[in-house]
């Protein structure tokens, strides 16, 4: 394959960002975006769903199966969390990415293959696993979070201008038990990432956020 010049190079290389500047303009113009506060994040006990729970709004999706195994996995404890922005839709519509990283130092190589069963990735500087959210979001009525991040989280929140907002947002369906219990449709919750105090006796994974 025939080589760019230097000039054509750097013509190239202005076209495709003056094409990347232009479909940004395009996004803000068409969306509007707010920032959110994230609490934690949780699956119901049964494995059915995954919740996230934010100061605004609580955001409940069908569990992925994939977690599951990570769940039991060695390397739970060395995963690094991270969202994309939700994208809020019509009729409380919710969707995003959610990023696991784990980074490869100190893995063997049955390490590896492990997180590769589990449907990561392998990158230069270690292993990924992502996945799309698809779900419903609710509006945030207090919780007692116990199993929350260690530090305040912040995604973006963005939707569609031409999407009419509901006129009311439903309320969560997420309840607390007397015992501080959060409950979803008469399941527990559980934390998927805890503070350090929650650890003993925990199925969940202390590094990360």
């Amino acid at each position: 394959m025939k080589q760019l010049s230097p000039v054509a190079s750097l013509v190239l290389a202005a076209a495709l960002l003056i094409q990347s500047g232009c479909a940004t303009q395009a996004l803000y113009r068409s969306h509007s975006f707010e920032e959110e506060r994230l609490q934690g994040f949780y699956r119901a006990t049964d494995n059915s769903t995954l919740v996230v729970i934010g100061d605004r709004y609580h955001y409940v999706f069908p569990f992925d199966a994939g977690l599951s195994a990570l769940l039991a996995s060695p390397e739970r404890a060395r995963v690094q969390p991270s969202f994309s922005p939700f994208t809020l839709g019509e009729g409380n519509a919710v969707m995003g990415i959610y990023t696991l990283r784990v980074a490869a130092s100190g893995l063997d190589e049955a390490a590896h293959q492990r997180l590769i069963a589990e449907g990561f990735v392998q990158r230069r500087d270690g292993f990924v696993l992502e996945r799309r959210l698809s779900g419903h979001y609710y509006q945030a009525q207090a919780v007692s979070v116990v199993d929350g991040f260690a530090k305040p989280y912040l995604i973006t929140l963005q939707r569609q201008r031409d999407v009419p907002m509901a006129v009311k947002v439903p309320l969560t369906p997420i309840t607390v038990a007397a015992d501080g219990v959060m409950i979803i449709g008469g399941v527990a919750l559980a934390g998927l990432y805890c503070s350090v105090r929650s650890l003993v006796g925990s199925q969940c994974f202390p590094g990360g956020l």
